[in-house]
């Protein structure tokens, strides 16, 4: 059933052909499966299947061929099925040439059956009772390249996650572009596919008015590796991390840096006693000599790490003399550090939901609320 990317892609009506052959070719002995071609008068449906169990019992597969289907396209496509007037032996499925992994994962806690033209299938019928599941390809083998970005990695796209997440909608896209300080294309391409992943909403030709700020912060995170000019420096400070803390607030650093991890989510929700402090700077071996920290192989306490691109100090606030990164990156990082770090990324999320008034910023304003140390 896997076509190649070598030849053109499949349409609407050879896909249906493509899809109805693989469930044929997948029902138990004794079942028999006719394909009904032209559109139902009554569902809308441009094809249906037909199956019979050996029983005698028959229930229908009701096929919506689209020529492409995204995770946008999901809550019309719901409501559309749930105001049908299905018979009872009858369910909607969607038939496309193509269904990437998150657009599979939401039709299937939607309830609706699926199937595209590289072999990726999903059908529950209730009656005659009937499951099918099968995986095809995870990636479109007919996106040529030039096409629109398919992840959330590289600095655009974080500079973009970073201004979704730091400010409350509407937004323009203009707008959402300045604030990202990435180019006019590059803005465009991540917000198309923002779109097109169903986690946020705008007009057209208007302002982004819906933003799924966590599920979009979780995912860039998954995506997410700070670009590092070198590894970070490993250092020490013998008399713990709160010394680190208290020097970094009291002496004056000219150089560049923010803190991340644990130390600066302690600012928003505290989850546990800091062991490791971790800090980007532009300057990581100036910054650990005004700290007095001496380098070490193993027993590190505190990390400095060189970005590469500035998105890590975007929208980084000044709280009890430090100056402490936004949450939505802290909360990155915590998503990719080590240990429980993940689980404090859970618990300052948690917060962050709570709490977005106190750090997330109004529309038509540069600053949020501060938020009280716990």
């Amino acid at each position: 059933m896997t076509l190649t990317g070598k030849l053109p892609p499949p349409g609407p009506w050879e896909t249906v052909a493509t899809v109805a052959e693989a469930i044929r070719s997948r029902l138990p002995g004794g079942w028999g499966l006719e394909l009904l071609d032209g559109p139902e008068p009554v569902s809308g449906a441009d094809a249906a299947l037909r199956i019979e169990a050996p029983s005698g019992e028959v229930g229908r597969v009701l096929m919506q061929a689209k020529p492409a289907f995204e995770a946008r396209d999901i809550p019309a496509t719901g409501e559309r099925a749930a105001g049908s007037p299905a018979a009872p032996f009858e369910i909607p499925m969607i038939v496309t040439r193509f269904l990437n992994p998150r657009v599979r994962e939401r039709l299937e806690a939607e309830g609706l059956a699926y199937a595209d033209a590289t072999g990726n299938l999903f059908l529950a019928l209730p009656r005659p009772a009937l499951f099918l599941r099968d995986v095809g390809a995870a990636r479109d083998p007919w996106r040529g390249p030039g096409r629109p970005r398919t992840s959330f990695k590289g600095p655009p796209a974080a500079r973009v996650v970073r201004a979704l997440v730091d400010f409350a909608p509407p937004m323009t896209v203009p707008e959402l572009i300045e604030r990202s300080e990435v180019s006019t294309g590059a803005g465009y391409r991540v917000v198309e596919f923002l779109e097109r992943e169903g986690l946020i909403a705008r007009r057209r030709r208007g302002p982004i008015t819906q933003v799924e700020w966590r599920t979009i912060l979780e995912r860039w995170a998954e995506d997410y590796a700070p670009d590092l000019e070198a590894g970070p420096l490993r250092l020490l400070e013998p008399r713990g991390v709160g010394k680190v803390l208290e020097r970094l607030s009291a002496v004056r650093v000219k150089e560049r840096y923010v803190l991340t991890g644990s130390a600066a989510a302690a600012f928003f929700e505290k989850y546990a006693q800091t062991r490791m402090v971790l800090i980007y700077a532009d300057s990581p071996l100036d910054l650990s000599r005004s700290l007095q920290l001496r380098p070490v192989e193993t027993g590190a306490n505190v990390l400095l790490v060189r970005p590469s691109d500035d998105v890590v100090f975007m929208r980084s606030a000044k709280r009890d003399g430090l100056r402490v990164a936004a949450p939505s990156q802290i909360a990155a990082d915590l998503t990719n550090g080590p240990g429980r770090s993940p689980a404090e990324a859970e618990a300052l999320l948690a917060w962050m939901e709570a709490n977005e008034p106190l750090w997330r910023r109004s529309p038509g304003t540069d600053a949020a609320s501060p938020p009280r140390r716990s």
